[in-house]
């Protein structure tokens, strides 16, 4: 081989390395990594958009989801609450909503529960929890609640869960005090792994005097199924009106099968 040949071999392999070591350099110090949690190298926003394979998402401004009234019930020595929590975003709900109930006897806390659900955009959902121990009789409750996890809901559709022939009277017969019968129908084009359904009773002046919950597994898309809640024992007050709510949490991706 001539030498100035092998000149042109060893000069074109120089400026191999020293291209391979800018862009190399150039990664680490000024390119998109898409993974390191900062905006940099062509990136629309933080690690996303340009040249990362992860599209920006325009987000406005949240509202974290309120609780916008709050009724404690006396039950059996212990003490049912139920709250409505509202979320007010129109394409954006939240997969988590983190909560605390605080149960008071004027001003000393003596009683509680955590938890989290989930609520869709623009929906006003039931927090039902039932049970809860004190160490002395409360007068009042508050519950806080939290908004992380939003998610912006682009499906078609919401879930169609309807609630047809309900029917509540009292009995005492069966070890039952007072039930609810009612079909959930699943009009959603999803099947879905479990439904969470809440029942609340209201007396004459719409004060709440029940309320249960209860999941029910495996609805399929287009099914009719029965459902029965019941108390066994009395409760304070006289029923007049009941409203069942039904819901699924669509954000979780296995509580779904898209038909």
């Amino acid at each position: 081989m001539e030498r100035k040949t092998k000149q042109i071999i060893i000069i074109a392999t120089y400026l191999l390395i020293a291209v391979g070591a800018v862009f190399f350099i150039y990664k680490i110090f000024w390119g998109a990594s898409c993974t390191d949690g900062k905006k940099n190298g062509g990136e629309e926003g933080i690690d996303c958009g340009g040249p990362c394979p992860r599209p920006c998402i325009n987000t406005p401004v949240l509202e974290k989801p309120e609780a916008i009234s709050v009724a404690l019930i006396p039950y059996r020595g212990k003490f049912d609450v139920v709250a409505e929590i509202k979320n007010v975003n129109d394409r954006f709900g939240f997969e988590k909503v983190p909560y605390e109930i605080l149960l008071y006897k004027g001003e000393e806390a003596v009683g509680g529960k955590k938890g989290a659900i989930y609520i869709l955009p623009n929906e006003v959902r039931y927090l039902v929890e039932t049970g809860i121990e004190c160490k002395d009789s409360p007068d009042s409750a508050k519950v806080l609640v939290e908004g992380e996890g939003w998610a912006e809901y682009k499906k078609k559709e919401k879930p169609k869960l309807e609630i047809l022939n309900k029917t509540f009277n009292y009995t005492k017969t069966g070890g039952s005090f007072f039930e609810i019968n009612f079909q959930i129908v699943n009009r959603s084009s999803y099947d879905f792994l479990t439904v969470d359904i809440e029942a609340v009773v209201r007396d004459g002046s719409n004060k709440i005097i029940a309320a249960n919950k209860a999941n029910l597994n495996s609805v399929k898309s287009g099914e009719v199924r029965d459902f029965r809640f019941f108390w066994p024992v009395e409760f304070e007050g006289k029923a007049d009106s009941v409203e069942i709510k039904a819901q699924s949490n669509v954000f979780d991706l296995q509580n779904l099968q898209v038909k």
